[in-house]
């Protein structure tokens, strides 16, 4: 599944962190967060996401995440 081979690259996380300049304590808005690999990658390093996904396909996957649930709010 996709949620299983798409791994978030420490680097591109690195990258988007050092582009957004925000404290950790920010809260983030990710529009079309797919299975939300990358907004979880995110909120390891201190921020808040909310994870919208239109896809139902992708929705469907994102819970597979360890910690989804608790640490992303989706809709």
């Amino acid at each position: 599944q996709y949620s299983k081979t798409c791994i978030p690259d420490p680097r591109i996380v690195k990258t988007i962190i050092d582009l957004l300049n925000l404290p950790k304590d920010s809260i983030i808005a990710d529009i079309g967060v797919g299975t939300g690999g990358y907004s979880l990658a995110i909120a390891d390093e201190g921020c808040s996401i909310y994870a919208i996904a239109p896809s139902l396909v992708m929705r469907s996957q994102a819970p597979e995440h360890a910690g989804y649930c608790d640490r992303l709010s989706s809709g």
